[in-house]
């Protein structure tokens, strides 16, 4: 058995509101994760202030639990440089556990300015390797948050081959895309998940066919995308002995009731497992249907700790089961833990003697605190105090979070002292203990002195004398049917070869042959890196350094830390898909630890910014896409295997929403991930005056789910805008992406 089990197991729940806070620790967790007004996933739910944030906080400090912070969103230019230090400094100063951080550029700062503060890597992060842990870790990570979409196996590996504290989802809703991949909410209504504010199109049914126009789900089937919620009580032994230390629980938007149910029993397993291991381990099927009560898609899964997808994995009948929850479970839920508060045993020492003050001390912990009372003991005139007087007074304690286990008392025969007196001197003592749980956590801010200037103007100088025609070309291509047409093109100057659609025996031929034709090669290293991508680089690594290639795309810290282990020489583009959204994050992408021994050529800009945001970033560093169908959805699920069963040919499915709007969804097979594109190609070629503004590194075009003739199209019009001449641009079938409008 792994010695993961001599330490207590962290029960990790959501706060969600004060309430849910009370909830959650009535119930049992040791922690809980919280987010407030700002910066913080989940933006629609019961956000907290920074009062109630900092009230929750003094609750959990109280009873010895710890709160996390979710600071889980991307970090837009200004923001990072006006509002974040304003933001956090309060609530570090009040004894913050943990940071939860997705933005680089915010984990960048926040090691700068409070570096003594634990920051987790958010799952919004993709954690799916032990490339990107041990990357996190030498950044100063104390723990990463796992994507839910690994195994036992995986989490294994992270935990044995970096020893980071592993956190990872055991019950809750789980998202159709891997999280931190996903842009579909931000592209269909600009509300994105990058900056909590999803709109939850996963849940949305859809009609699914294939190449040939064939229906390919039942009508009572369509909520393709809508994934049963998670549930791994059975499993919760073999994620310990797997490495995780933090089982953490979804659902931030839920209710109280729903908080303190499914703690009360995770935590009920988890002691069990404390104190029995494996022995005789099984799961009561009246915690089973509970938990269905609290909250039901459909039923669980718990498929990802054992397998990669599929469709038992899916809630593909409705959203959510309609029905009433058991009256009398909810009943009892709601006695036992949302009608009592919590109590923190604590001892005393009472002493009342005739003509000295009276003198009260409270102990919890390692916390001493002492009152004294206001005026000297009286000598007793009628009836002096009695033990049991002194004892009914001083062991009150009323609506404070104590309870009084254990209170001795040194009273002299003949003193006396008012029943007010006595109450004042509980009350003082209570307090002060209170305070000083309280106040033991508390922090002092470090000195801080902003380096931050504004970069609204950055790039709009000289644009006169900027040189477009200079800018390089680049075309992305996901398939090598678009190899001929890239060729010819005058204006192209590399091509990004996905790695999903070519064996590494074959690169070498193809470089060549761009080489011919006096065009780079470039190859886009897999998205999501996880068995067969990592397995594919590490046997075919020297493959790849003798294929001739001119440089790497590589959009994820699994890659880049791969290719540090190994010393890589070749250029590397970093990708849009390792988000580079303010100042901060592309320095700490550039000074990545070991970044000295790679050559970044270049970063790719964000494809959520807005053109504002853009020059406030600044892109003279960075690439930028102005043509291509916006990957919204990069997830480990398959329509085609939910709908049928896997062919492993790399289909394509388009998905047409209840609005009549058609997604396509690629299967990358080689990899085993689904990519769902937007329904119309994003189109910036005629932005040509936008663009010599924001003077970027290169320019980029990327062919996904075009035809050829579409694709020579596109490359004619970018022979045009070279030559300053019209374009395609229409309005019915292309969009501006996120360039006018960008994202809340």
């Amino acid at each position: 058995m792994s010695n993961r089990k001599e330490n207590r197991l962290e029960l990790l729940a959501p706060g969600g509101s004060f309430a849910g806070v009370k909830a959650a620790f009535m119930a049992g967790a040791d922690a809980v994760y919280m987010g407030g007004d700002r910066f913080s996933a989940r933006a629609y739910a019961e956000s907290a202030s920074e009062n109630s944030l900092e009230e929750a906080m003094d609750y959990a400090h109280l009873h010895g639990k710890q709160l996390y912070l979710t600071l889980n969103t991307l970090i837009k230019p200004r923001e990072i440089e006006r509002e974040l230090y304003d933001y956090l400094a309060p609530l570090y100063e009040r004894g913050l556990d943990a940071l939860l951080v997705q933005d680089l550029g915010a984990l960048s700062f926040i090691r700068r300015e409070f570096p003594d503060l634990p920051v987790h890597a958010s799952t919004q992060m993709t954690v799916t390797s032990a490339e990107s842990a041990k990357m996190l870790r030498n950044l100063g990570l104390t723990r990463v948050v796992a994507a839910r979409e690994l195994n036992l196996k995986e989490l294994s590996q992270i935990y044995q081959e970096t020893g980071m504290e592993l956190e990872a989802f055991v019950h809750g809703a789980i998202c159709y895309c891997y999280s931190g991949q996903c842009l579909y909410s931000g592209v269909i209504g600009g509300r994105s998940g990058n900056r909590g504010r999803c709109a939850q199109p996963c849940r949305l049914p859809y009609t699914a066919k294939d190449s040939f126009g064939n229906i390919l789900n039942k009508q009572t089937e369509s909520y393709l995308l809508s994934l049963k919620d998670m549930c791994t009580l059975k499993y919760l032994p073999d994620m310990a002995e797997a490495g995780v230390m933090s089982f953490k629980i979804e659902g931030r938007m839920k209710s109280p009731l729903y908080t303190a149910g499914v703690v009360s029993i995770y935590r009920k397993y988890l002691d069990r497992y404390l104190e029995n291991g494996k022995t005789g381990w099984k799961t009561d099927p009246k915690d089973l249907y509970a938990l269905s009560q609290y909250f039901d898609r459909g039923g669980f899964t718990d498929r990802y700790l054992t397998g990669h997808n599929g469709r038992d994995m899916m809630a593909l009948k409705e959203k959510a089961k309609l029905r009433t929850p058991d009256p009398q479970l909810i009943k009892e839920t709601e006695k036992q833990y949302l009608q009592k508060d919590l109590k923190e045993k604590i001892s005393g020492t009472v002493t009342i003697r005739r003509g000295e003050y009276a003198n009260m001390s409270l102990e919890h912990g390692q916390i001493r605190v002492e009152a004294v009372g206001k005026e000297p003991v009286q000598a007793a005139v009628k009836r002096p105090l009695l033990e049991q007087d002194v004892r009914k007074q001083f062991t009150k304690t009323g609506n404070t979070p104590f309870e009084m286990e254990q209170l001795q008392i040194e009273l002299s025969e003949d003193a006396f002292m008012p029943v007010q007196a006595m109450n004042e001197l509980r009350r003082e003592a209570l307090e002060r203990l209170c305070q000083a749980l309280v106040e033991s956590r508390h922090r002092t801010l470090p000195v801080h002195e902003s380096s931050f200037s504004v970069n609204s103007d950055k790039n709009c100088s000289e644009s006169k004398t900027y040189d477009f025609a200079g800018i390089p070309a680049v075309a992305q291509i996901s398939d090598l049917k678009y190899l001929p047409s890239v060729l010819k093109s005058s204006k192209i100057s590399a091509i990004y070869l996905d790695s999903a659609c070519v064996k590494f025996e074959q690169l070498k031929k193809i470089a060549d042959t761009c080489h011919e034709q006096g065009k780079q090669l470039f190859l886009v290293l897999a998205r999501i890196w996880r068995e067969a991508a990592i397995l594919e680089f590490r046997t075919g690594y020297e493959t790849l350094t003798k294929s001739s290639l001119d440089g790497l795309v590589a959009g994820s810290l699994d890659a880049l830390q791969m290719l540090i282990d190994r010393k890589c020489s070749l250029p590397v583009v970093v990708d849009h898909t390792l988000y580079s959204w303010n100042e901060e994050a592309k320095k700490q992408i550039f000074n990545l630890p070991g970044a000295d021994k790679l050559n970044i050529l270049r970063l790719t800009a964000p494809l959520e910014l807005n053109e504002k945001e853009l020059r406030s970033r600044g892109l003279e560093d960075s690439e930028i896409m102005i043509y291509g169908y916006l990957p919204m959805m990069v997830s480990a699920g398959c329509v085609r295997k939910t709908t049928g069963k896997c062919t492993h040919a790399n289909e394509s499915v388009v998905l047409t929403d209840r609005k009549g709007i058609a997604f396509t969804d690629v299967c990358n097979c080689k990899y085993c991930y689904n990519v769902i594109y937007n329904s119309l190609p994003c189109y910036l070629l005629d932005k040509r005056d936008s663009l010599k503004q924001l003077k970027p590194a290169a320019v980029r075009v990327s062919f996904t789910v075009e035809t050829e003739a579409e694709a020579e199209s596109i490359l004619s019009d970018l022979d045009n805008v070279w030559d300053g001449r019209e374009t395609g641009w229409q309005s019915s079938r292309m969009t501006r992406g996120h360039f006018t409008r960008g994202v809340l």
